[in-house]
């Protein structure tokens, strides 16, 4: 997958910032913004007196430059931000597969999921 980059925006779009409050007792949360400006760096964003700024990361998404905390996520879109986070959640639960719960699958689910999952 090719990731967007900072000439897939320009000033003035409606883009979708993800918190995904990463150890708290929180769900993910997305918000829509609008980009205030396009640099040669970064994508910056604006809500009144707070301003953002987000960079490539070959990604399907930009990443938030923070000094301290956790970085969000800029989407083009609230169906991708979202998209994203089932993703995640998909990854997670694929993860935690066990020995003892892939006893509930067949050999030949498990088969035909790694044949779908294996890079060739």
């Amino acid at each position: 997958m090719q990731g967007i980059t900072i000439k897939d925006f320009k000033k003035g779009d409606k883009v979708y910032i993800l918190s995904e409050n990463r150890g708290r007792d929180e769900k993910p949360s997305i918000n829509e913004t609008t980009v205030a400006s396009v640099g040669r760096i970064y994508v910056t964003t604006s809500d009144g007196s707070w301003q953002a700024k987000y960079r490539n990361w070959n990604a399907e998404y930009l990443y938030e430059k923070v000094e301290f905390g956790e970085s969000r996520l800029l989407f083009k879109s609230r169906k991708e931000a979202e998209e994203y986070i089932e993703k995640c959640d998909l990854a997670l639960w694929l993860g935690c597969i066990s020995t003892f719960d892939a006893r509930k699958y067949s050999v030949e689910q498990l088969r035909k999921v790694k044949e779908i999952l294996s890079v060739n």
